[in-house]
Formats: structure tokens, C-alpha cells, sequence
């Protein structure tokens, strides 16, 4: 009567004395922040696998298990399909994650403004909430992976093709830049596509000196990355503008781009036709401007 036993012990065994039973108790006990290296934007994940998506894990070789099924990513609120090796004591090794979508959108694009500004800007001063609306998703915060997730979707289902992502530099306030690299990974596995808009021309006069680094800036962190809009293969940036505004901004970020590349798209002033320095394209930020 022992063989049965014996024969039973080693079927569900791995050759390190790991039960298939434990390694899947082990995948579903944390959450396991993996990166693809398998691609060349190297996308990195939080996943969480469920009891029920755990029973894809199947014992390989070598003490082995491997994985192929869906699991949840924290750091996007959204369900991929994923593939691994699963190694004792509880280790994910040759991972492949969803392939990014490289497409870019046709012209003309249609694009939203976006603003990544919350929860801060539900206050003004003493003032809360600094809105006469009470949105859907609630009070959100502008870094939340379900309120970016709904939000793209919600873009998407309007057929835009891209959102201009207002944005205050690396060390800017409000913390735009060091939340848009979640809505550049909610949006990888999609044809919607994010391009910057630069705010501080409109309050300030950068120098070209500063003008250049904020653009090499974007092209290294985010230029590269699969949701970032490109057009005739060079990266876009919105820049803002006001009322200031003359032949010399036009001239600064000529210079400043110089070497750069960037897509230029900047904001209309009086008479802007009628200069030598021109941008890519121009753009109207006010709704009640005609094209």
C-alpha cells in the first residue's frame, strides 16, 4: 500500500521537493513587481495573480513551474496576459508581458487637453471643492491607476486619438511629470497616444538654454516609450502661450530645438503667419477661436 502513496508524492513534486501546491500558494501570497527585458521599452509591472488564474501555473522541468494566463498589474488597474517561470522560493524569471501597440495616429489627430493636476486643484484657498461639478470617479487623484485607466478609456471611446498632457517641468508643481508615466503605461497595449503640453512659456520666458534641456529631457524619459505621439517619426510637443507672446518666443524655441527634433506645436499670437521663425504646426488653445 505504500507505492500508490510514494508514486502519488512524487507526481506532485518538483525534483527541489516544491509541491505544485505551494508554488501556487506562493504566486498568489504577494505581489510581484517584474520587468519585461524581452522588449525594447523594458515596460515594468506589479502583478497580482488570483487563486482561480493560478491554476495555469503547470510543473515544467528542473524544479520548475511555468505560467501562461492573466494576471492583474497593480500600476495600470488592468488585466494582461502574461507568461513565465516560476522558481522557488517564489520567484518569476523569464518574463514576457503584452506586446506594445506602435501605431500612430493619421492625421488630422483629435486630441483632448488633459490635466493631471489632482487632487490638488479641488482646493483654492479655503475653497473645497474648488468645482460647481461633482465628478463621476468622485474627487479623484490624478495618480490613481483606476481613475487614469476609466479616463483613457473614456477618451477612447470619444474616437480621440490622443490627450495633451499639461505639464510643469521635472521638478514642476503641480507633480505632473512624475505621474505621466503611468498614463504612458495605461495606454501602451492601445493606439492612444499622450504628448506634452509645455505650461511655462505661458507665464514665464525661458531661456533657450532651458527650453533645450526640458526637451531633451521629454525625448530621453519619454519619447521612446510606445504611447508617446509622434508625427513624421519626431516627438510632439504642445507649448502654451499668452498674449505676450511675439516673433521672439518663435525664435527661441526654433533655437532651442535646433538639435533636439521635436514636433513643435505652438500657440498662435497676432500676426504669428507673418514670421520668419515657424514652429511645425500652430494651434488655437481657446474654444471660441476659429481654426
Amino acid at each position: 500500500m505504500a507505492i500508490p502513496v510514494l508514486l502519488a508524492a512524487v507526481v506532485a513534486t518538483s525534483s527541489h521537493g516544491w509541491t505544485l501546491a505551494q508554488a501556487r500558494t506562493a504566486l498568489v501570497r504577494r505581489v510581484h513587481a517584474v520587468t519585461d527585458t524581452s522588449q525594447p521599452d523594458r515596460p515594468a509591472y506589479e502583478l497580482v495573480v488570483t487563486r482561480r488564474a493560478a491554476r495555469s501555473l503547470r510543473v515544467s522541468s528542473g524544479g520548475r513551474f511555468r505560467f501562461s494566463g492573466l494576471a492583474r498589474d497593480t500600476l495600470t488597474d488592468t488585466d494582461v496576459r502574461v507568461r513565465f517561470t516560476f522558481v522557488r522560493p517564489g520567484r518569476i524569471v523569464a518574463f514576457h508581458g503584452p506586446a506594445a501597440d506602435p501605431s500612430q495616429p493619421s492625421l488630422p489627430i483629435r486630441a483632448g487637453f488633459y490635466y493631471a493636476w489632482y487632487p490638488e486643484a479641488w482646493s483654492r484657498g479655503s475653497a473645497y471643492p474648488y468645482s460647481r461639478l461633482h465628478p463621476s470617479l468622485d474627487f479623484y487623484a490624478a495618480n490613481d491607476p483606476p481613475v487614469i485607466r476609466r479616463q483613457t478609456e473614456a477618451m477612447r471611446y470619444a474616437h480621440l486619438g490622443a490627450g495633451i498632457y499639461s505639464w510643469w517641468g521635472e521638478d514642476g508643481y503641480p507633480p505632473t511629470d512624475v505621474r505621466f508615466w503611468r498614463y504612458l503605461a495605461v495606454a501602451r497595449s492601445t493606439p492612444f497616444r499622450w504628448a506634452i503640453y509645455y505650461e511655462r512659456e505661458c507665464y514665464e520666458d525661458p531661456s533657450v538654454e532651458r527650453i533645450h534641456s526640458e526637451l531633451e529631457y521629454v525625448k530621453a524619459e519619454y519619447a521612446s516609450q510606445p504611447a508617446y505621439l509622434k508625427v513624421d517619426g519626431r516627438f510632439v510637443v504642445f507649448v502654451y502661450g499668452d498674449a505676450q507672446d511675439s516673433c521672439p518666443t518663435a525664435e527661441r524655441w526654433r533655437d532651442a530645438n535646433a538639435t533636439v527634433g521635436a514636433y513643435l506645436v505652438l500657440e498662435g499670437f497676432p500676426g504669428y503667419r507673418d514670421y520668419a521663425a515657424q514652429p511645425d504646426p500652430w494651434h488655437q488653445y481657446s474654444g471660441d477661436q476659429a481654426e
